[in-house]
């Protein structure tokens, strides 16, 4: 399994993240106290005592559950670094998220330059997606007052502002990236620098969608403003 392409869902967060190697840790952890047993290791006196084949195959798969179990181990431990900064992501409004990203991002970095299973640039670039993933479904939470409300029945000022709201984080979104990988700490070997079309396009996108949502507002805003006008001219 840990060999195998992981299947993951399109929208996941960075909690999902640190859910699934604090999983997996728990099953080599679980794994590794089985083959620690009296009878597991009796079992392999007895093989090594036979000179048995089997033996060359065994320590093998050890090897390799090993490292596997110290992988999950170590990911879990530094994915964990941003559980509580990244709270604030699935929780405050998009006009207080600058700041929280700032920090969720700065933390990424030094995973990054640490880490020593995480450091791949294919998986922290798969992390700040799903960091933006996660500011998406706030938005979405933001925009229609967690799912109980549509842009239809609210007070449509009030939405217009949600949605410029939304469309401002893209930008504070991308310049906290920006600021994080300029910005030099220490002796820093490797650059913190990704794909942003990759990292931002799906955010891209969902802000085109709130843009068009905007001025098909505007042009609504505009015809009952001039049918009132018509309408008020037609009276008496």
């Amino acid at each position: 399994q840990s060999e195998q392409l992981r299947l993951e869902t399109d929208d996941a967060g960075p909690q999902d993240e640190l859910e699934y190697w604090k999983a997996r840790g728990a099953k080599l952890t679980l794994l590794v106290n089985q083959i620690n047993t009296q009878p597991a290791r009796m079992t392999l006196v007895t093989l090594r005592a036979a000179q048995s084949k089997i033996l060359k195959v065994w320590n093998n798969i050890d090897k390799r559950i090993t490292k596997y179990h110290v992988e999950a181990a170590d990911n879990a431990k530094f994915l964990g670094a941003i559980e509580k900064t990244s709270h604030s992501i699935y929780l405050e409004d998009p006009s207080e998220l600058k700041e929280s990203l700032m920090r969720v991002i700065h933390i990424v970095k030094m995973i990054y330059n640490v880490s020593h299973h995480y450091n791949t640039p294919e998986r922290v670039a798969s992390l700040l997606v799903k960091i933006t993933n996660q500011v998406i479904r706030t938005c979405k939470r933001y925009i229609t007052q967690g799912g109980r409300k549509t842009i239809w029945n609210q007070d449509r000022q009030e939405v217009e502002e949600k949605l410029m709201q939304c469309i401002k984080l893209n930008q504070d979104y991308k310049d906290a990236y920006a600021r994080v990988k300029n910005r030099k700490v220490g002796k820093e070997i490797r650059e913190f620098s990704f794909s942003e079309k990759y990292i931002f396009g799906r955010f891209d996108s969902f802000c085109t969608r709130l843009r068009n949502l905007l001025s098909m507002f505007k042009k609504i805003n505009l015809y009952t403003r001039l049918f009132n006008e018509r309408m008020e001219a037609l009276l008496p």
